[in-house]
């Protein structure tokens, strides 16, 4: 349901022009997702991983070519994440109802 929901998300953006679309970057796998954030995770957390690692920067890419949503933050890799496991599991239970 969640990778359904992404892949809306994703047409959607692509439909609106946003330039995010063709900097998303390519999952990782969910052995990676587990070892960055500390062995098991919720399913949710490596699945989002799995369908993209945050957003590549590019030569000339202003903030709000970086953003998913006009005006929020960009989506962050892993490995930026990585030592925020804790507020990360808990948007995620938040976002899914995940306990």
């Amino acid at each position: 349901m969640l990778l359904r929901s992404l892949e809306l998300l994703v047409a959607q953006l692509a439909e609106l022009g946003r330039p995010i679309v063709p900097a998303l970057s390519p999952g990782i796998s969910a052995a990676r997702v587990e070892s960055a954030l500390g062995g098991s995770v919720p399913d949710d957390v490596v699945a989002w991983f799995g369908w993209c690692n945050g957003v590549e920067y590019l030569d000339g890419q202003t903030q709000d070519d970086a953003n998913l949503i006009p005006g929020y933050a960009p989506c962050h890799s892993l490995r930026l994440l990585s030592s925020e496991r804790r507020t990360l599991v808990t948007l995620f239970s938040v976002w899914t109802g995940f306990r």
